[in-house]
């Protein structure tokens, strides 16, 4: 340790006496400045070492006058190393924010080789919902999802063997909240770049354009579906009819998730909407009797929606309204969680309407 102070000492002194000698700055005094700040040595350790060289070289020196005039441009030269250690500070605390994406709108963060985080800009708090202080230090790879890990690792290594920016790759990451969100990253080995020691990486958040190529390719499904099921209804006799509804109710009802699904008609004198067909799943059990036959006069408000609205949809029991208590408690009492309705119509006028459901 003493040898490694000596040397910066030793340095040191070959700089101020090249100043007190040719009275301009050497070429070395930038990199000196630059390694010294990176070594964090601070201006209290500078003085000492300033003060010590002056010494040396004022008891070289020949006479009190020569030693004066050494005074004099030591001051010098010690007020133009301060100025370029505030300017080299200044500089070097800009490229870092610049790396770190202050106002940036993708995520940027700095990992060693290991994968460990070392730097991230406060934009993951909006993406993933964690302040910078509770990632930094962090294994990135605890984050990712597991589908996607081996990805991940692989996305660090191209970076670091690449020596530049690499391409694209996407992975799940984890969210505060325990969801995952899709993100599209870029990196860059800075590794030898003092100012930041890791690999950079540029990651935006993709997950609403998944979402919406995945509603998309659902829709485009959904309606293959529809018209392969309105084509097989078309060739069916009337005996097979129901059989033939309740087979398209399954399908329709698995191809969303759900666990139940039914269609109710209006009778002849619209007073009530009558259970003509239903599907459930292994799990769960028909709809219970006392619903096979519901009074219209109990359900005004979801005859509103499918006449005004076209779809009665409620995720959950608090999405009804205050006016809707009567559905509430049916929907309550059959114990389903979510549920969508779809009116039945002839052109103009309500038959019915199709159920589905999440129990």
């Amino acid at each position: 340790m003493a040898g490694v102070q000596h040397n910066w000492i030793d340095r040191y002194t070959l700089l101020l006496e090249s100043y007190l000698q040719q009275g301009t700055d050497s070429p070395d005094l930038q990199e000196w400045v630059t390694e010294a700040i990176a070594h964090d040595i601070p201006l209290s350790t500078l003085s000492h070492w300033h003060h010590r060289s002056l010494a040396l070289l004022i008891h070289r020196s020949h006479g009190a006058e020569q030693a004066n005039e050494l005074l004099g441009r030591a001051g010098q030269f010690q007020a133009r190393l301060l100025g370029l250690w505030t300017q080299t500070l200044e500089n070097r605390t800009q490229k870092q924010w610049c790396i770190l994406g202050q106002q940036s709108a993708d995520l940027i963060w700095v990992q060693d080789p290991q994968g460990y985080i070392l730097q991230i800009n406060p934009v993951v708090e909006k993406i993933l919902g964690y302040q910078p202080k509770e990632l930094i230090g962090q294994l990135s790879l605890d984050f990712i999802h597991p589908e996607d890990k081996e990805q991940a690792i692989a996305a660090l290594t191209e970076w670091i063997d690449g020596f530049h920016e690499t391409g694209i790759r996407e992975y799940r990451v984890r969210h505060k909240d325990g969801s995952w969100r899709y993100l599209q990253s870029t990196g860059s080995n800075l590794l030898f770049d003092r100012d930041v020691g890791g690999v950079s990486i540029y990651s935006r958040d993709v997950t609403a354009q998944k979402q919406q190529e995945r509603n998309q390719r659902e829709q485009i499904e959904y309606a293959r579906l529809l018209g392969s099921l309105s084509s097989q209804l078309d060739r069916l006799t009337a005996g097979d009819l129901d059989w033939g509804i309740e087979e398209a109710l399954r399908e329709l009802a698995e191809f969303d998730h759900c666990d139940r699904a039914y269609l109710f008609e209006f009778n002849p004198d619209d007073s009530a909407a009558v259970l003509r067909c239903q599907w459930h799943s292994s799990e769960f059990g028909p709809l219970p009797p006392l619903w096979h036959q519901i009074p219209v006069e109990l359900t005004p408000w979801w005859l509103q929606q499918l006449q005004e609205h076209g779809k009665v949809c409620c995720s959950s029991l608090d999405d009804f309204p205050e006016e809707a208590k009567t559905e509430r408690a049916i929907v309550s009492s059959i114990r389903m969680e979510s549920s969508l309705l779809l009116p039945l119509t002839d052109g103009s006028s309500l038959l019915g309407y199709v159920g589905f459901a999440t129990v």
